[in-house]
């Protein structure tokens, strides 16, 4: 993973000081994620599928509802939407249904190819983790290769 990406990993929201190059880096649809987000009819519903993609592309975690959304992140994403920027704050007002929501989270891990972590991968990452805590001298250290 390229250094300049693994400043983001596990982060909590959408940061302000995203730069241009990184919003489409990371918002950007490409050949695995287009045809996901095409079979959408809603432009809404393709808006928040683009932002939840696009926040676990960036920080490896699913996208909270009720998380604020920079504008500049909102109007890339509505025009990989192809709709208007709509005037939203957060994605609250996108789900009408929580269940949606999930399905969204879900939909955006598999474009991605990410799988959920099971019993057996947790151990292997429990004793990683227990192995790099002998050689880490710093918690920053220790975190930062947990999030790798």
């Amino acid at each position: 993973m390229e250094s300049w990406r693994q400043v983001y990993l596990g982060c909590e929201t959408v940061p302000a000081s995203l730069t241009e190059a990184e919003i489409a880096w990371f918002f950007g649809l490409d050949d695995r994620t287009k045809p996901v987000v095409d079979a959408r009819r809603r432009s809404l519903t393709r808006l928040g599928l683009i932002l939840h993609i696009g926040f676990l592309r960036l920080s490896g975690r699913p996208l909270s509802a009720v998380e604020r959304l920079p504008a500049t992140v909102l109007a890339f994403a509505a025009t990989e939407a192809g709709m208007p920027v709509p005037r939203i704050a957060t994605l609250c007002s996108i789900y009408r249904r929580r269940m949606t929501l999930f399905e969204h989270q879900r939909i955006a891990a598999e474009a991605l190819g990410l799988k959920p972590l099971l019993n057996h991968a947790t151990r292997r990452l429990t004793a990683f983790l227990r192995r790099e805590a002998t050689a880490q001298i710093n918690r920053d250290g220790l975190v930062r290769e947990a999030r790798l």
